[in-house]
């Protein structure tokens, strides 16, 4: 398998590209260590990945061969993650796995009971970007500003065609489990392809924002009897929604 790489430019029809990204060179020159006429994959955020070879190494640049163009891996749905703040390695955590998952998008959220901190958008940009190379995706998920709990719902039932589910991990105050059979009535009759997904911090959301939740229609749902850590709950439910139609 070629090794991939996102790009900050658009590649269009262009036939050889140069590549100046300190990142990028140092990752081919210095830690693969790649040799004229090997070959890469090259992917610029547009759905498309291009077939390239290696045609010149330089210091400053290399300088490669566009081959073919070919259409991505397509994610079967749009999960919206709003992840409610944690500690900075459970984020990291969370938006590595959640992107190998499929989440199309993450919006951090300023909960009641949310660590509050200053997010490193360049970190998470980094790591959201490798584990897309590595995971074999054509797209790069986005990642929105933070917002406070009440701006987060308004900008979950602004989407039009979304579902909206809130995780809970009091089960009696939840309307179901998010599980395999409660994800069927949304594929059949209907196929809903958009989901807004809110996970809550260490400690859970509070009251008042569950009934915030109910009262503009979202589901609030559990994974069960046992109370998972935020990260966990965020990557198990994540992939429920992912890949039920799978």
């Amino acid at each position: 398998m070629h090794r991939r790489f996102f790009i900050d430019f658009s590649i269009d029809d262009k036939k050889r590209v140069s590549l100046h990204d300190e990142g990028i060179l140092h990752q081919l020159s210095s830690v693969f260590r790649v040799k004229l006429g090997e070959n890469i994959i090259l992917l610029d955020n547009s759905g498309f990945e291009y077939d390239a070879t290696i045609k010149d190494i330089g210091k400053k640049e290399i300088i490669v061969q566009i081959n073919d163009r070919k259409e991505g891996k397509k994610l079967n749905v749009e999960i919206t993650l709003f992840q409610s703040l944690l500690k900075k390695d459970n984020v990291e955590l969370i938006f590595e796995k959640c992107t190998e998952i499929g989440v199309s998008r993450f919006m951090p959220v300023l909960a009641e009971h949310s660590i509050k901190l200053n997010l490193n958008d360049e970190r998470l940009q980094k790591i959201v970007k490798e584990a897309s190379e590595q995971c074999g995706r054509a797209r790069l998920p986005m990642i929105d500003e933070a917002k406070n709990f009440d701006d987060a719902i308004m900008a979950a039932i602004s989407e039009k065609d979304s579902v909206n589910f809130i995780l809970h991990e009091e089960i009696n105050q939840c309307c179901d489990k998010l599980s395999y059979d409660f994800l069927k009535h949304f594929y059949s009759p209907r196929r809903i392809k958009k989901f807004n997904l809110f996970v809550g911090p260490e400690g859970g959301f509070s009251k008042k924002e569950i009934e915030l939740a109910k009262k503009n229609n979202f589901y609030v749902l559990s994974l069960g009897d046992l109370v998972l850590r935020s990260e966990t709950a965020a990557i198990v439910a994540s992939y429920a929604i992912a890949t039920f139609n799978n």
